[in-house]
């Protein structure tokens, strides 16, 4: 269980935004449908469980952030309001547009107070149908 960190601020609209955790670009790649060069979509499957143990104190926001060919794409996830949860699941199924490989990824909790206690305690992000690889 690691705290979260916060990330490097691109804009200004972004100082406060908090890296849950990187994706690996391999979770992308491994889709039926994914493509080294050009433009492609899937879907995945996407779930961020946190561990609030003040509660949540402001609604909390998750996001896919990730970098492909075309640039970087900011996903809304889900969210949760304020509440006394002692733990918080963000999930979603959505489908994703790519342009050639995924080259960075990951969950971040957008505009998250410098003094909220949230820690990671799992997640995963999974392709609805995965590449097989069968030998004839």
């Amino acid at each position: 269980m690691a705290l979260l960190m916060r990330s490097a601020p691109a804009t200004e609209t972004e100082a406060r935004d908090w890296l849950v955790t990187e994706i690996s670009p391999e979770q992308f790649s491994s889709h039926r449908s994914a493509l080294t060069q050009g433009s492609w979509m899937g879907w995945f499957d996407m779930a961020v469980w946190l561990k609030t143990p003040a509660g949540a104190m402001q609604p909390l926001q998750l996001e896919l952030v990730y970098r492909d060919a075309s640039g970087e794409h900011r996903v809304p996830v889900d969210r949760c309001p304020t509440g006394g949860h002692r733990t918080v699941l963000l999930n979603a199924a959505l489908p994703l547009s790519f342009t050639g490989r995924v080259r960075w990824a990951a969950f971040v909790l957008k505009r998250l107070a410098p003094e909220a206690k949230v820690s990671l305690d799992l997640c995963h992000l999974v392709p609805q149908e995965r590449r097989t690889d069968r030998v004839n």
